[in-house]
Formats: structure tokens, sequence, C-alpha cells
């Protein structure tokens, strides 16, 4: 498997302590990230002492990769990697590192069918052999016409 890319990023906390995160915000940590073709996974340690697999995203998952505003976490560099079951913030060492881990993830998900589409879109129709459904009968008009006056009720007994 070719590595396309490789290098220091740091990473934001999942938020998967909701109460710990409302005391100390979200925590950022240094990890050795590595994107072949096929996932980017991301390590503790660095490039010359890569420790253990702290996660890993199918390339075929990512749904969108972009910048983030420095307003968003008061850090700058900051990127988005959207992928089905949520997003990675993830922060380069430069404006041109970014730059190159967008360009470079987005040419690893260039087959991917649901890249650029948001995660909660429904998949795209599969196409019938049998060609395009039959177009719908037309609409009626919504006016008042003698056949659209509902029928009239039963006169209820007397007590």
């Amino acid at each position: 498997m070719r590595t396309l890319r490789e290098g220091l990023m740091t990473k934001r906390s999942q938020g998967k302590n909701k109460l710990l995160n409302k005391v100390q915000g979200f925590k950022f940590q240094d990890r050795y990230f590595v994107l072949n073709n096929e996932s980017l996974s991301y390590y503790a340690g660095t490039a010359e002492r890569r420790e253990s697999l702290k996660g890993k995203i199918l390339v075929a998952n990512i749904c969108n990769v972009c910048e983030c505003p420095e307003s968003q976490f008061g850090r700058k560099f900051m990127l988005e990697i959207e992928h089905t079951s949520c997003s990675l913030f993830t922060c380069a060492l430069s404006d041109a590192d970014r730059a190159d881990w967008i360009e470079a993830i987005k040419d690893a998900c260039q087959l991917n069918g649901r890249f650029g589409s948001r995660r909660d879109a429904p998949a795209p129709p599969v196409p019938s052999a049998a060609g395009p459904p039959p177009p719908l009968p037309p609409a009626r008009p919504n006016s008042q016409h003698e056949d659209s006056v509902p029928p009239p009720t039963a006169p209820r007994p007397a007590l």
C-alpha cells in the first residue's frame, strides 16, 4: 500500500465525554498521520518513533475535507475531515501544510462516490436496467369542484 502523505498534526479530541468537555474544553494532542489510498490513520508518537494506533478512517467513508476558520477553535491552520460517523478536526503545521493535506485527502478520495456530499445525505439512487420510472399523472387542481366536495354525513339520531 502506497503512502500518499504523512506528517505531524494536532488533533482535537472527539468530545465523547460531554461533561468533561464543558468543564475543561476540548483537548488537543499531537498525532502522527499517515494517508494511503485506503485509510487515514493516526498514531501517538512521531515519525521517528511511531507508537500505538489511535484511530483510523477508511478513505471510502470520508465525505468532505475543508479549512476551518481560526475563530472556530482559536487555532491556526485547522481543517475538518468529515466522515460517515463524525468530523475529525486537526491542526496542520502551516497554511501550506494544511493545503497539502486537503489536496492529498481529496486526491485519495476522488473515486469515492460519497465525497463532497453531507454524511447525512441519502445515498444516490442505483440506476435501473429497465430505465427510468414512468412519469406521475398530473396533479388535480386544488379548487373546489362538485366532485371534490366531501359526501354529507348521516344525521345523528336524537337522544
